[in-house]
């Protein structure tokens, strides 16, 4: 008897296999923003209460977001607008770190207006880049379900980050050391950059990627 029912439970495990699979697939793929209504000044507040960076954002960063915020609520995709605003935030600290790690003298070939003794107020700018991307990506999050872990947002850094720093190096050889190849090949990163930048606009919400070989 209960060689014959076997089949049965074999066919049900399947099933139920099955459905929970596709239940655990649907709920991770699928675009429900915890809080549609929330704006920046809440969403600022949420993040710095619940995934405070090391070191307290400089001031003015606050006021930059909100400022994107009004730009985003004007336009035709504002979640696409934020999409933008976390990418350009994100590449200028990348550029800046890049740039952050090179000496004084290649820091004033690269950074218009950068002078000696001018580090502190170059990692306040980075600290404010960084926190401008990461509580865009917080609000991002609650309001549009979108730039979550492991999705679009992971990967773009995880590829613009060598992107940065290698157009870093060939454009600091270029400026300091006459090397026109360096010149052209900068010009290329900046635009896998930009094809990066239209790839990640046309991703769909938590879409992941597989892991990228670039480090």
């Amino acid at each position: 008897m209960l060689a014959d029912l076997f089949p049965l439970f074999v066919a049900l495990a399947t099933a139920v296999a099955i459905y929970v699979m596709k239940e655990r697939h649907r709920r991770r793929t699928e675009v429900i923003p915890p809080l549609p209504d929330i704006n920046m000044e809440e969403a600022w507040d949420r993040w710095l209460a619940e995934t405070p960076p090391p070191e307290p954002p400089p001031r003015g960063v606050l006021e930059s977001l909100e400022a994107i915020e009004a730009r985003a609520g004007e336009s035709d995709r504002p979640r696409d607008a934020i999409r933008t605003a976390i990418m350009d935030a994100t590449v200028l600290a990348l550029h800046l770190e890049a740039i952050a790690a090179l000496g004084e003298s290649e820091r004033q070939a690269l950074l218009k207006g950068y002078t000696e003794g001018m580090d502190g107020l170059l990692r306040d700018t980075i600290r404010g880049h960084d926190a401008q991307w990461s509580a865009l990506r917080f609000y991002a999050r609650l309001k549009y379900d979108d730039a979550v872990p492991d999705d679009w947002f992971d990967h773009f850094l995880h590829v613009a980050r060598p992107y940065v720093r290698e157009k870093v190096r060939l454009a600091r050889d270029y400026l300091l050391e006459v090397d026109e190849s360096a010149g052209r090949f900068a010009e290329i990163y900046d635009k896998l950059l930009d094809g990066l930048r239209r790839e990640m606009l046309k991703t769909r919400p938590k879409k992941r990627f597989p892991p990228s070989d670039l480090g």
